[in-house]
């Protein structure tokens, strides 16, 4: 059922700032993030003609066949967000979406994967700031 992607988006951003409060900046990063991908998947498979997963699994897979510099699933759900937004001229909003999401997925890549120091409160609470910008950037959708 599709509808558990929203369900799980609205969880994650809980998560996100409930991890803020318990010290968990790096989880806390990782959850802003994954609500915003799961809202992502959740506006692919309801209005924009994906009938299933399946269906966006085999776009991805024809999509990234024809490039030479492969990317991964993440980076295609946001530029198909970003392509609609630009389909209903909303160049402010598509450009929105663009720089936040991006910030916001290299925040998520080091918070989980650079070692680096942990994150800092300052750090989680921007990444739930922006996370809660794309989201409300997507109901314009």
């Amino acid at each position: 059922m599709i509808s558990h992607l929203s369900t799980k988006s609205a969880i994650s951003l809980l998560a996100a700032n409930s991890l803020i409060n318990a010290n968990l900046h790096n989880s806390s990063i990782h959850c802003a993030y994954y609500a915003c991908l799961q809202m992502i998947k959740y506006y692919l498979l309801t209005k924009y003609g994906y009938k299933e997963e399946r269906d966006l699994d085999n776009d991805f897979k024809y999509y990234n066949d024809k490039r030479k510099n492969k990317i991964g699933t993440h980076i295609f759900y946001a530029d198909l967000i970003y392509e609609k937004f630009k389909s209903m001229r909303l160049e402010d909003e598509a450009k929105s979406f663009r720089n936040e999401i991006k910030v916001l997925q290299h925040a998520r890549e080091d918070a989980d994967y650079k070692p680096i120091p942990l994150a800092t409160i300052t750090e989680s609470k921007e990444a739930v700031k922006k996370a809660e910008n794309i989201l409300k950037l997507l109901t314009k959708l």
